[in-house]
């Protein structure tokens, strides 16, 4: 009964052994490819036409892609766990004008003035 239990013990060691290996290599090899993929990315070619500016999104671990968008103009507002977290306005892709934060209640937390994308004045 003794070498039975050694035995199991000494299975589940080793596989328990294995299994990290196997597991630290499968994600240092994702890790490393997903650093390399944006390393190529980066030190790529790669021009937008004027007025439109480079947007770059991950699918995956080891996915991404890069575009063209046009820039940021006119009213934006972001939500976050089902109230208005901010909202503003963009001009020519750069904050322009009031954007205000608010707390998860409502009440404005913050409002910062901007002009052309400089900050002028925070309250």
């Amino acid at each position: 009964m003794k070498s039975l239990m050694k035995y199991i013990a000494y299975t589940i060691g080793t596989v328990s052994f294995l299994y990290l290996l196997v597991t630290n290599l499968f994600f240092g090899y994702v890790n490393t490819s997903a650093r390399t993929n944006w390393e190529n990315m980066q030190q790529s070619t790669f021009t937008c036409p004027r007025g439109t500016e480079v947007t770059y999104r991950g699918w995956s671990e080891n996915g991404r892609l890069r575009y063209c968008e046009p820039l940021k103009t006119g009213h934006w507002e972001a939500w976050m766990s089902g109230y208005k977290w901010v909202d503003g306005f963009y001009k020519n892709g750069k904050k322009h004008g009031q954007w205000t934060n608010y707390n998860n209640d409502g009440s404005v937390y913050q409002v910062t003035e901007y002009n052309n994308g400089i900050e002028v004045n925070n309250k």
